[in-house]
């Protein structure tokens, strides 16, 4: 039996989609090797999880724990822990690269995703940075 969602967990600093470069003739995406370096992370994932492609509509919810900087003082710091980080980058851009990375995997189009929550947030004190993603297929109007 085959699943309707998907639960992702992605043990590194969260990243962003970084802006394309264009050249003499070619277009040129600076985050496509990271992306190709999570399909293997997704497709192990999806197979644990005993979860064929998804083909939608799509609630997709991302959540990115970032580190504080370590340039703040202690007191910033630990005044941080847990909260949201509201400082670049921003939550479309680590939206998108992950909406990216997933799609032709774990979905077929990113165009099936219906609804999508992202959030950023600091990490608590001896955390490490990481992201969660869920994914659940829609079902009925709302």
């Amino acid at each position: 039996m085959t699943k309707n969602f998907l639960n992702i967990f992605v043990q590194h600093p969260p990243k962003y989609q970084k802006r394309h470069r264009m050249g003499k003739g070619f277009n040129y995406d600076p985050s496509s090797k990271d992306k190709k370096m999570l399909a293997p992370l997704f497709k192990s994932e999806m197979s644990r999880q005993k979860c064929q492609k998804l083909t939608g509509p799509l609630a997709v919810t991302i959540s990115a724990y970032y580190n504080v900087p370590k340039s703040y003082s202690k007191s910033v710091k630990e005044s941080l822990y847990g909260q949201y980080k509201i400082t670049k980058p921003d939550a479309d851009n680590v939206a998108k690269f992950y909406l990216d990375a997933m799609s032709g995997i774990v979905y077929e189009d990113d165009n099936i995703i219906a609804k999508l929550i992202v959030s950023k947030h600091y990490v608590g004190e001896g955390e490490e940075p990481y992201v969660t993603i869920n994914l659940q297929e829609m079902l009925g109007m709302y």
